[in-house]
């Protein structure tokens, strides 16, 4: 029988943080005061997130694949933890697809792609406002692609007009289906993996003191500023880094570059540890996880996490800027007329 516990942060991962004969982990949750001590089975998981049925395939055929990449992936990153570190262009392949793959299957990558997709389909019910057969097939999409029950009768014109005077759809709309969420962020994994591959320098860093800590939201892309630093969307920025956290005593620093150098390898000191930490700490989506209790610089900054209450997913007027240009094009190219916004009053 397939297994229906599915985990987005993998459990060949997380034991490379494991203390020395250790079982358990220490996760800390932005929901609970107190710390949990779990082992990686259960932690980082969710039921049948990968079951995605295809004709043709089990419906497990996904988290088979993943599971496939992950088996490869782990020991590879398990042997940088300590000798010289010359990665062949394969490991560099490997891990690249794994780092993809792991950017893309967190909840809080779900939460965002949700929400653009909500904004772009938003967007297409407020350019379909002055079409009735436009309104009509894009009812039919939505149905189609809806949770659960068809839209009922009523749910036609009219309420698709109302609709599209917010971002969200209304909330009597049916969700869109987990599944459609899902392989949309799902499919901008082989993207990542390239610019992640080719245009960034691969650094990496080990400590012999202090201890890197992860997340479920491990892989961490940020804008790096004069005093500190912005999570940031995505891989497109010009000055754009990465850092993924691989043992409780390495992690790797990825920085976007017109002209990538060779991989390198760096000691870091404490204080340059405690600053990846909090890289990883405030990109958490719902918890940290540690193989010793969190104390010190990184509880502070774990309470920062917990008390301010960060929003993961895409904010409305984001998703709306990056929504509205995008369907603009697409009507163009099809030969729809646009809305005249102006005269709309919006």
């Amino acid at each position: 029988m397939a297994s229906s516990k599915h985990h987005y942060l993998p459990r060949g991962y997380q034991r490379l943080f494991l203390e020395p004969g250790e079982t358990e982990l220490w996760r800390y949750s932005v929901e609970h005061p107190k710390p949990a001590r779990k082992g990686p089975g259960g932690i980082g998981w969710e039921s049948n997130l990968h079951t995605y049925p295809v004709d043709g395939q089990e419906p497990d055929a996904l988290e088979k694949v993943l599971s496939t990449i992950e088996s490869a992936c782990v020991p590879v990153l398990a042997s940088w933890e300590s000798g010289p570190w010359q990665p062949s262009d394969e490991e560099l392949a490997l891990v690249a697809m794994y780092l993809g793959l792991q950017l893309v299957r967190v909840p809080a990558l779900m939460s965002t792609t949700a929400v653009m997709l909500q904004a772009f389909f938003s967007e297409l019910i407020l350019q379909g406002a002055q079409s009735e057969e436009h309104l009509e097939a894009f009812g039919r999409y939505l149905a189609e692609n809806a949770e659960g029950e068809d839209l009922p009768p009523h749910s036609t014109l009219e309420e698709l007009r109302r609709s599209s005077q917010g971002c969200v759809l209304p909330a009597n709309f049916p969700a869109l289906n987990p599944k459609l969420v899902f392989a949309a962020g799902f499919s901008g994994h082989e993207a990542a993996a390239f610019q992640l591959q080719q245009t960034f320098s691969w650094q990496l860093v080990r400590s012999s003191g202090p201890q890197f800590v992860t997340s479920d939201n491990p892989v961490a892309v940020y804008q790096p500023l004069p005093r500190g630093f912005a999570l940031a969307r995505g891989l497109g920025g010009e000055t754009c880094e990465v850092v993924f956290p691989v043992s409780s005593s390495c992690c790797l620093r990825l920085v976007k570059a017109a002209a990538p150098v060779p991989p390198q390898l760096h000691d870091l000191s404490e204080s340059q540890v405690g600053a990846i930490n909090a890289i990883t700490i405030l990109n958490a989506d719902s918890f940290i996880v540690s193989g010793k209790q969190v104390t010190g610089a990184n509880l502070k900054v774990f309470e920062l996490r917990r008390n301010c209450g960060v929003d993961r997913g895409a904010s409305l007027e984001y998703a709306r800027s990056q929504a509205a240009p995008l369907v603009e094009k697409m009507l163009h190219e099809l030969g729809v007329p646009l809305l005249n916004r102006k005269q709309a009053g919006l």
